[in-house]
């Protein structure tokens, strides 16, 4: 018994090192900016917004805060006046570091929901997704992005509301699904991971011959 405990507590070292090692790894999940927190009396402007360490701005002047509706709200959304057409832009950032875009939730009253997804890396344009969502009827429709597997560092959604003569519409959108770049070990956690598993390796061996030491004897 004796014998075997110096391998054991090798195993425990090398177990700790490989727990050292994997805690340094960051796993990409999905998160998805709902805008529970934003501030604003509802119909104020919306200016920018920061959750889950990814900011939403406004890269245009009509976006105001939704308090009182979303799915479930609170949103973001601009009004077009009767017989008016109007473009917004929003930008989604997550502080220069590389994430995908998944999918987004988009609203309108009365009319259908033109888009664009434009997705840049490093100030150049990797993609452009483009179409129209049909009449939702007050209702929220989820979109989803084809390109949902390309990494970015911005995605700027546009929205296009067109009005008939009769009447104004609201537009916005809500619920942003977005992938985070999965992190990579730093050099010293992949050292101290095949450190662990070589000295797991060692003891195993020392363990199986000390037991066919103890068997001969």
């Amino acid at each position: 018994m004796g014998r075997n405990l110096p391998s054991l507590k090798v195993v425990l070292a090398a177990v700790i090192l490989l727990v050292s090692a994997l805690s340094h790894v960051t796993l990409a999940s999905n998160i998805t900016i709902d805008f529970y927190g934003i501030s604003g009396a509802d119909g104020s402007p919306f200016t920018s917004y920061m959750e889950f360490g990814s900011t939403v701005t406004a890269l245009t002047n009509n976006e105001l805060v939704g308090q009182s509706s979303g799915n479930p709200g609170p949103y973001i959304y601009f009004v077009a006046q009767p017989n008016q057409t109007l473009t917004e832009t929003i930008a989604v950032t997550e502080g220069g570091t590389k994430f995908s875009f998944s999918s987004i939730d988009l609203y309108s009253s009365i009319t259908t929901i033109p888009y664009i997804f434009t997705g840049i890396l490093n100030n150049s344009q990797v993609f452009v997704a483009s179409g129209i969502v049909p009449h939702t009827f007050g209702n929220f429709a989820t979109v989803m992005n084809p390109y949902s597997t390309v990494q970015i560092d911005t995605l700027d959604v546009t929205l296009t509301d067109a009005t008939p003569p009769c009447c104004s519409n609201p537009m916005g959108l809500d619920n942003i699904v977005l992938t985070p770049a999965a992190g990579t070990p730093e050099p010293a956690s992949l050292l101290l991971a095949i450190s662990g598993i070589a000295t797991l390796g060692l003891s195993r061996r020392r363990l199986i011959d000390s037991g066919r030491e103890g068997v001969r004897k």
